[in-house]
């Protein structure tokens, strides 16, 4: 049978092998952990870039089909006015009008002409 004394230094051994091994099993798992984390990270950074780039993107488009519309809207008028010619022109000829060239405005709100 062993004596008192070396039970208690047994006793204290395997207190601190289990101590060396909680001890390792708590830095597994705060390792993993901030694994765990970093990995969420790099996720979240990617996704938030994609949703970035898509929104650039978006905007980009939105600009364009707004310019365009401009554009449109300014073609539109152009040929407006070039239609319009046309019908005035259609009009003069079918009433026997002529071209007035010569004329010099006396009042420029009354509407009173001159001819030369």
């Amino acid at each position: 049978m062993p004596l008192p004394e070396q039970l208690t230094v047994l006793n204290a051994k395997c207190k601190r092998g289990s101590q060396v091994i909680q001890t390792n099993s708590w830095l597994a798992i705060n390792l993993m952990l901030i694994g765990l984390f970093v990995l969420m990270l790099f996720v979240y950074v990617i996704q938030m870039n994609g949703i970035t780039a898509n929104n650039y993107r978006i905007k980009t488009l939105t600009d364009r089909i707004s310019l365009l519309n401009e554009t449109n809207s300014s073609l539109s008028v152009s040929r407006t006015v070039i239609d319009d010619v046309g019908i005035i022109m259609e009009f003069a000829k079918s009433n026997n009008m002529i071209k007035g060239d010569g004329s010099v405005a006396l009042y420029g709100d009354a509407g009173v002409a001159m001819q030369r």
